[in-house]
């Protein structure tokens, strides 16, 4: 065929996505744990006098929200998307510079980058390995985008995943047969010691 190339490569790696296709089509079961509610994020270029070194959280009752310093001159703001309100309007141009406006008065807004709602919640794959292939990122292990969190727990495991693959490139070490049962062990303990903290 025209523009296919067939390959036989000692296994695959599944990280796309919380909505994982490969996770599906390896018949790897998912748990969801929502938290009931609804929240949003919003990226800006804007120069404020909040605290770059911090995490600025405000558990304000009618609507907990947070900024957080993540580049020179940018911010995100993440808050939670009230009962009476939709995702879309909640994550209008107009709703969230009137809500920055409210929360940061003194603000000088460039421009927003971009919004967007997600259902708080955290998803777990059965596993993480199924014969030659292992998940990774919100494949494996779903969770919101609050500060970074989720993201920072897929980039995690692709890199435990990525400096051993690495190694066995390199020659540094030889792959053992049983390599990809070894990794998903490696993943299921500290899964198992995250789970531990959380609780």
């Amino acid at each position: 065929m025209i523009g296919f190339t067939s390959w036989n490569p000692h296994g695959g790696v599944g990280c796309d996505g919380a909505k994982s296709l490969i996770r599906e089509k390896l018949n790897i079961g998912k748990t969801w744990r929502d938290y009931g509610m609804d929240s949003a994020v919003a990226d800006f270029e804007l120069e404020c006098g909040l605290s770059q070194d911090i995490s600025n959280i405000v558990l304000d009752p009618l609507r907990p929200y947070g900024f957080f310093y993540f580049a020179p001159g940018r911010w995100r703001l993440i808050y939670r998307i009230n009962k009476e309100e939709s995702r879309s309007e909640a994550t209008s141009p107009e709703f969230i510079h009137r809500l920055l406006k409210e929360k940061l008065p003194d603000a000088e807004v460039k421009r927003l980058l971009w919004a967007s709602a997600f259902r708080l919640g955290q998803g777990q794959s059965d596993h993480y390995r199924k014969g030659r292939w292992l998940l990774a990122g919100d494949a494996a292990h779903a969770m919101g985008p609050s500060a970074g969190a989720g993201m920072m727990v897929g980039v995690l495991g692709a890199w435990r995943l990525a400096w051993r693959l690495a190694r066995w490139l390199c020659r540094i070490i030889p792959i053992p047969i049983n390599f990809l049962k070894i990794i998903s062990e490696n993943k299921e303990r500290e899964r198992m010691k995250s789970k531990t903290t959380m609780r």
